[in-house]
C-alpha cells in the first residue's frame, strides 16, 4: 500500500519546472511579494553592489571579448495557484 505522504509529494515534485529565463521574460508577468519576504529589506550596500555587478558585466570595457548573454542573480522562486498573480520568492542576497 502507497502512504498517502508518498502520493501527495510526488503530485508536488511533478509541478516543480526549473529552468532558466531572461529577466525581461520574468517581468512579463504580474509579480507579487509573499508577506513573509515583505520583512527582508536589501541593505544601500547590497543594491550599489548588484548594480555595479551588473554594470561590470555587460558594460566593462572588455566585454567585446567575453560572453554576456548569462548573469546569474541567485535562487528565485515562483509559485503560481489558480487565478493569482506569481508570488516571488527570492533566496539569500548577501
Amino acid at each position: 500500500m502507497i502512504e498517502t505522504n508518498t502520493l501527495v509529494a510526488d503530485e508536488v515534485v511533478s509541478q516543480i519546472n526549473v529552468g532558466t529565463i531572461t529577466l525581461s521574460d520574468l517581468f512579463k508577468n504580474k509579480l507579487s511579494i509573499p508577506d513573509f519576504q515583505r520583512p527582508y529589506e536589501w541593505s544601500e550596500r547590497l543594491v550599489l553592489k548588484l548594480f555595479k555587478d551588473i554594470d561590470d558585466h555587460f558594460f566593462s570595457d572588455t566585454i567585446a571579448t567575453k560572453d554576456v548573454s548569462d548573469f546569474y542573480l541567485g535562487s528565485i522562486l515562483l509559485n503560481k495557484k489558480e487565478g493569482e498573480n506569481y508570488k516571488l520568492w527570492m533566496g539569500n542576497n548577501d
